[in-house]
């Protein structure tokens, strides 16, 4: 399972099912006036632990969702 959610900002998060429980975790941020940065785990994660885990980490950059960014969806 593929599951994707936008952010503004160039902000991108994916999150993969690989093989129970380990999950891969995406985040791509190229903010303006920072340079491009790219996050990737894979752990034993639930897919709501790894959805969390991408969110948490776009909020610790400083990200501060609004109403163009969506929620999660499978692809």
């Amino acid at each position: 399972m593929l599951l994707k959610r936008t952010h503004t900002d160039n902000i991108v998060c994916s999150v993969v099912e690989d093989h129970p429980p380990f999950c891969t975790v995406s985040v791509k941020l190229h903010q303006p006036g920072q340079s491009p940065c790219s996050i990737l785990a894979v752990r034993a994660f639930t897919v709501d632990e790894a959805k969390k885990f991408a969110d948490e980490e776009v909020l610790a950059r400083g990200h501060v969702c609004n109403g163009k960014c969506t929620n999660w969806k499978p692809v």
